[in-house]
């Protein structure tokens, strides 16, 4: 097998992909390809076990791991939805602002990532105004303001 590493994935190749690599061009093919499917991936996020992921309501987060993951738990499905991409990626969306948790377990039953997912609301171009104690508007602004129906903002 030859390996490219791109950041902390690894790209591989059998040896009978490269039995004809004498040829100049397909080293040229292969380290392009290598390149592009880097930047492709390169979106994507990677954690450590225990490590927190912060992600915006209403987005969604790319998560990609080393292992193949067998199962998926969040602990409160309504603050986080998690959708399998690959075996080994999922893809983890914002629903409701708060703090769950997100474990992925392997074939053997290991436990291959254990996260915690918080939602925040949305701050960028976004304006709140209070009117006395009991009135509050949001509005999105770009380019100009409009009300907001659902900011994710919460009151205490």
């Amino acid at each position: 097998m030859v390996s490219i590493w791109c950041g902390s994935m690894r790209i591989l190749f059998s040896y009978q992909c490269i039995t004809n690599l004498s040829q100049p061009i397909l080293w040229t093919q292969i380290l392009c390809g290598s390149f592009l499917l880097c930047l492709s991936l390169g979106s994507a996020t990677t954690f450590a076990k225990d490590d927190i992921l912060s992600i915006t309501l209403d987005s969604a987060e790319l998560i990609q791991i080393d292992t193949e993951i067998t199962v998926v738990q969040v602990g409160n499905p309504e603050i986080a939805n998690v959708s399998v991409n690959t075996p080994q990626s999922i893809f983890v969306s914002g629903l409701t602002i708060g703090e769950t948790g997100l474990l992925l377990l392997d074939g053997a039953g290991e436990i291959v990532l254990d996260l915690n997912v918080v939602v925040v609301p949305k701050n960028e171009r976004h304006v709140t105004v209070h009117r006395g104690s009991s009135t509050i508007q949001t509005l999105i602004c770009h380019p100009r303001c409009l009300g907001v129906e659902n900011p994710g903002i919460v009151i205490e």
